[in-house]
């Protein structure tokens, strides 16, 4: 169904492009904007750094993202075909790829979160146990979709009877018992369903995004290996068979905003 509604989506763009590019940039707009005001207002007091440096960030790659589609879109148009639809739609699929598969801003992104907190230096992941990441809360609120909670940055680490997440302002302990189930929600990012009683401001669920590689599909066989290390920890605390989930295929996130 997603896909037929993509495709004639695409097509629309042909028969009205001005009016429908300008529906979706402005839908678009105010759904990031909401979403950015969202996250800004339920951030903790001391995590405001680190969500500051995920937006700027991410705004430093789409904005990248829009130049380098722009040059790809203008060098097929000047060079192989000139054709005013085409150059719009080359455009708009660069962009999408591009966005979503290029992380440009990586590399910078970690150096900033060890002067938030230098002592991750001595974190560096060891290549099985450890991982550096991105990790979020969110909580689904009576009558309305999952919302943000909080998020940090650091390092992911597995013992034999927890998940340590060691941010840059939050140091978090999942027990095994804690677990109540695990899924992969794409190439990158696992989400880990918590269980139990759980206070009003305590997660229901913590999304985990690695963010080690320029392109973020090459994570994949790493977090396939996480994530059934982190379902092997979850069945030593005692996880029903009947609850038990790791995806073998992408499954729908809770919601989660461009970081």
């Amino acid at each position: 169904m997603l896909e037929l509604l993509f495709i004639a989506y695409i097509l629309l763009i042909f028969i009205f492009p001005i009016p429908l590019l300008s529906v979706t940039l402005g839908l678009g707009t105010a759904w990031l904007l909401y979403r950015k005001v969202q996250r800004l207002g339920a951030q903790p007091k001391d995590g405001k750094k680190v969500l500051a440096l995920a937006l700027l960030f991410r705004s430093i790659n789409l904005v990248l993202s829009f130049f380098l589609s722009l040059s790809i879109a203008a060098l097929v148009h000047l060079t192989i075909f000139s054709f005013r639809y085409l150059l719009i739609f080359n455009f708009i699929f660069c962009l999408l790829i591009s966005a979503r598969w290029f992380d440009f801003t990586h590399a910078i992104f970690r150096h900033y979160i060890y002067k938030l907190r230098p002592a991750l230096r001595n974190s560096a992941p060891d290549g099985e146990s450890s991982s550096f990441v991105v990790f979020q809360g969110w909580r689904k609120n009576a009558g309305s979709s999952p919302a943000p909670l909080y998020m940090d940055a650091g390092f992911l680490k597995l013992d034999d009877q927890a998940i340590v997440l060691e941010g840059a302002w939050l140091n978090q302990t999942l027990q095994s018992n804690q677990i109540s189930r695990v899924d992969k929600i794409s190439a990158e990012k696992i989400r880990i369903g918590l269980r139990g009683a759980l206070p009003p401001h305590y997660p229901e669920a913590i999304i985990i995004a690695l963010k080690e590689q320029f392109y973020p599909f090459k994570s994949r066989q790493t977090r396939n290996r996480l994530a059934a290390r982190i379902l092997e920890i979850a069945k030593s605390g005692g996880l029903a068979e009947k609850n038990q989930r790791v995806a073998t295929k992408e499954t729908a996130p809770l919601q989660p905003g461009a970081g």
